[in-house]
């Protein structure tokens, strides 16, 4: 563990995994409310006083130091590229065209609810698939963008808890992931169904589509 003190600090999303390999003090545990929004509920959870004054912040999950190419200890971790605005250690650190692979993935609903969250957000349609992914949960910026990401996915999740109905009915449907818990069930025990919620889906991706949009300079119209 390094002594030197760190210009960064994680928070680190967690359900129940053991997070012993991260005992760091500058990872901050963050034990998750159980909700249809899975590790994205952190951004409803976090208050301002909850927000350390240090220059960058980010979010990384128990599976980074599996999940990722370039960063395999704790320590690693906090050698981020300070020369873009976002850092990601993404398994796949550009997929594009993001849309098509997440069609691929879950089915056409997808794009039904990502053009429909889009418009609601005031994010213009043409960068569709113009931006690259950030995948896992984790990943670093600045600490003021930081800040205004949380601002921006909570008034996204707030879009999706107000859907409307044509909106709720697909939101009600199965997203085609088959992820650890499926089969085993907690998904049925936790939210009434035997599959993953949507919810998740859309929020992996909207802290992509930000970078781009900050990293573009490109202006929002609010549509909500």
């Amino acid at each position: 563990m390094s002594s030197e003190k760190s210009e960064i600090k994680y928070f680190l999303t967690y359900h129940n995994e053991d997070i012993s390999a991260f005992e760091h003090p500058d990872i901050i545990p963050l034990k998750l409310d159980q909700t249809e929004y899975f590790e994205y509920e952190s951004y409803r959870m976090l208050k301002p006083e909850d927000i350390p004054d240090v220059k960058y912040l980010g979010f990384i999950s128990p599976k980074v130091l599996i999940k990722s190419k370039t960063h395999k200890t704790v320590n690693s971790l906090f050698k981020m590229n300070k020369t873009k605005l976002f850092g990601s250690f993404s398994i796949h650190p550009s997929v594009v065209p993001c849309e098509e692979t997440s069609i691929k993935n879950h089915g056409n609903n997808f794009l039904v609810l990502w053009t429909w969250f889009w418009i609601k957000l005031g994010i213009p349609l043409n960068i569709m698939n113009k931006y690259s992914m950030i995948y896992c949960n984790c990943w670093v910026t600045d600490r003021d963008i930081f800040i205004a990401y949380l601002d921006f996915a909570k008034r996204a999740m707030t879009i999706i808890d107000n859907a409307p109905q044509d909106i709720r009915e697909i939101l009600e449907t199965d997203p085609k992931y088959r992820g650890p818990l499926y089969g085993t069930g907690i998904l049925e025990e936790r939210f009434g169904k035997p599959y993953y919620p949507w919810q998740p889906f859309l929020m992996e991706r909207l802290v992509s589509v930000y970078a781009y949009i900050k990293e573009a300079n490109i202006q929002l119209s609010s549509k909500d």
